[in-house]
């Protein structure tokens, strides 16, 4: 085994292909279907067609920036509009596997020695639980934060190519993920600590960007940023205790096949089994410390910081708190991979050179409980439904001929199955008008004799002062205005709808806090 695994260039090769076939499995409706997904759809790709590629790439969301995924989204814009969903999704999964691989270079040697060994944890990566934004631009921000760690931890490469390398893909890693920000003081203390002279440039570098990016989210976060809130103590202690130990240490560890079966019996066994394995993992990592300047312990603080910041991001703290499981996942996805990680490093510190089929025969049992729960994984993609985002491209395309080329004021709500994922197509600022200006000025119709119009939006007859009107389907309705490629209405219960070219005869019906789509 130790030879067939010994490290080169053309087997990290065959690995990446493998892991990338194994994450393919777990998420095939992502790259069946060809449909956006989340912000894929409706920030990144809607970001690359709006805005020109310097603009776009400095363009932040939700107060960070995401450079990966504008870049990728830049890259995909030149292909065929049907085509970019499966470019979205081949290039999300093949740096997902590109990252979970990385552990098997020879730099991780002074971690886990064998390379056969690394292999092995490449492929448990593979099935790692908790990965709900797998393959998707959207979460590669977790994957790239779970990158930065492990070149923090990596032996530095010699040669300078390897060198450029590791500087360019830190750089990618910084300004993609706000998770990295909880690096900043290990980069910083290695950059005081080590005699090389490019680490140290290395780390100093990487703690700079890492305090820009800090200064960049307090300028954006308080304007396109949200949060929870205020932080009841309670909910603070509730959440976390089922983010670390069910859903970080129990799910994290046993998968979420074992634990979903133990939930069901009892929440308390599943909290029993989360701290037991901190227990274990904890007391096995002190003991085989070693005076190392890196390490598991090391791994595991970094991951422990990323969630507790998760907690201080999301919005879904009383929820966290209140579920026997935690749901959203997405939270945990580099600190399950880093708590996987630091654990078949430590269990292969702890079970010497002569106990190695003991660490074989635990990793394949691994293995196998991992991949019971890999069917009970949840992803948001899902079948396309009755707006397919193929039937869309000419559409797509005679938007840009016709307004974009030649610089036209224009707006194009591309619809979704679910209302907030459809892209939003602009240009030259794009379209927006105002209720007092009246339907038939914003749909640019004349006047008829009879006082009934024919358009798009079907045949309606339009009622005193040119904003309320008698639609032929919905009855009276009142307009309310033109924007983000969509025409809005509100009803005599007070109730918003909103319709479009490309999604009439249906439209969106919000009551409340439920979006309900009216069917022709």
């Amino acid at each position: 085994m130790t030879a067939f695994a010994d490290y080169r260039f053309g087997k990290h090769v065959l690995l990446w292909l493998g892991v990338l076939s194994v994450l393919a499995a777990r998420v095939p409706l992502l790259w069946q279907t060809g449909e956006f997904v989340s912000e894929d759809g409706w920030v990144f790709f809607a970001g690359a067609f709006n805005a020109p590629w310097p603009e776009s790439l400095v363009t932040p969301f939700a107060g960070y920036f995401r450079l990966e995924a504008r870049l990728l989204a830049e890259l995909a814009s030149g292909l065929p509009y049907a085509v970019q969903p499966y470019a979205y999704a081949a290039m999300g999964l093949g740096l997902n596997a590109l990252v979970l691989s990385l552990f098997y270079l020879p730099n991780f040697r002074h971690l886990l020695a064998g390379d056969g060994q690394r292999m092995a944890v490449v492929g448990l990566l593979a099935f790692a639980p908790n990965a709900e934004n797998l393959g998707l631009l959207t979460g590669l921000h977790w994957y790239l934060s779970f990158a930065l760690v492990l070149l923090l931890v990596m032996e530095p490469p010699r040669r300078l190519r390897g060198r450029i390398a590791l500087a360019v893909a830190s750089s990618l890693c910084v300004w993609s993920s706000p998770s990295a920000l909880v690096l900043l003081p290990f980069f910083a203390l290695r950059s005081i600590k080590v005699s090389d002279p490019f680490m140290k440039r290395w780390s100093a570098a990487v703690a700079g960007q890492l305090v820009l990016y800090a200064l960049a989210i307090l300028v954006f976060r308080g304007t396109e940023g949200t949060r929870s809130g205020d932080f009841d103590r309670g909910i603070i202690f509730g959440a976390a205790e089922h983010l670390i130990v069910r859903g970080w240490f129990g799910v994290g560890i046993w998968g979420r096949g074992l634990t979903e079966r133990l939930i069901d019996w009892s929440p308390a066994v599943v909290d029993g089994l989360g701290l037991m394995t901190m227990a274990i993992l904890g007391g096995l990592m002190w003991r085989t410390r070693g005076g190392r300047e890196v390490g598991p312990i090391l791994l595991v603080v970094a991951a422990a910081l990323m969630t507790m910041f998760s907690l201080t991001r999301t919005l879904y703290l009383s929820e966290l708190a209140e579920l026997d499981l935690p749901r959203h996942v997405r939270y945990l996805t580099a600190p399950t991979l880093i708590l996987l990680l630091a654990a078949w490093i430590t269990l292969g510190r702890s079970l010497a050179n002569a106990a190695k089929p003991w660490w074989w025969g635990l990793a394949s049992l691994h293995a196998v409980v991992l991949m019971t729960g890999v069917s009970a994984e949840t992803h948001w993609s899902r079948p396309a439904g009755e707006f397919r985002w193929r039937d869309f491209s000419p559409a797509l395309a005679a938007f840009h001929r016709d307004y974009v080329e030649p610089g036209q004021p224009g707006s194009l709500y591309v619809p979704n199955r679910v209302p907030y994922w459809g892209p939003v197509l602009e240009s030259a600022g794009g379209e927006l008008h105002r209720p007092e200006e009246g339907l038939k000025a914003a749909l640019g119709l004349a006047e008829t004799a009879d006082g009934w119009v024919s358009s798009w939006l079907g045949s309606f007859r339009v009622l005193e002062g040119n904003k309320r009107i008698e639609h032929e389907r919905w009855g009276r309705l009142t307009y309310t205005g033109t924007e983000l490629g969509r025409v809005w209405f509100v009803d005599p219960a007070g109730r918003q709808w909103f319709t479009s070219p490309l999604l009439y005869p249906h439209a969106w019906m919000i009551n409340g806090s439920q979006i309900i789509l009216i069917a022709p």
